[in-house]
């Protein structure tokens, strides 16, 4: 299956088919395989800071320190106590958005390395990005949290967002 698919109601059509949820690399890196059992015994809470391309579209929108804090707070507040795992493809602007302290995640090998570890949180904190919600979706966790409008300047696609995810305010930066 080939294309970009932001849709649970596409994806889960996918898994009646026979496509498998859980993904996995031929030949992990030793990176991988650690944060994979650390996730085990640490219970992490992920939170993706999307910047790169949408600080130059003011479409897409920049999610504000606001939103970040807000949904952790909600996260903190059910119970989830583990540590912030911070995945972003500009840590050093994300270590400025994230109030919490948080541990960076980057993967020697490169992003997709990423989505798997992220997969592996038991929480997640989206940002308005497709990278954030296949890293929760992979996850099939029920504790994740998404901007509630998902574009500063567009319409959110129909079926983008599960019912099951608890839609948190969108604060712009």
């Amino acid at each position: 299956m080939r294309g970009y698919f932001q849709s649970w109601r596409t994806v889960n059509a996918s898994y009646r088919l026979g496509i498998q949820r859980k993904l996995m690399l031929r030949s992990p890196s030793q990176w991988l395989l650690d944060v994979q059992r650390q996730a085990v015994t640490d219970v992490p809470v992920a939170v993706h800071v999307r910047r790169g391309d949408y600080a130059a579209n003011n479409v897409f929108g920049l999610l504000s320190t606001g939103y970040y804090s807000e949904a952790l707070q909600h996260l903190r507040n059910q119970g989830h106590t583990g540590p912030v795992w911070l995945f972003s493809d500009d840590l050093h602007a994300a270590k400025e958005i994230v109030p919490e302290p948080w541990v960076p995640m980057r993967s020697p090998v490169g992003p997709q390395e990423e989505l798997l570890a992220m997969s592996g949180a038991s929480a997640f904190v989206t940002a308005n990005s497709s990278f954030s919600w296949w890293g929760a979706w992979l996850s099939q966790s029920s504790n994740v949290i998404a901007p509630d409008t998902w574009f500063k300047a567009s319409p959110e696609p129909a079926g983008l967002v599960p019912p099951s995810w608890t839609r948190i305010t969108s604060q712009w930066a």
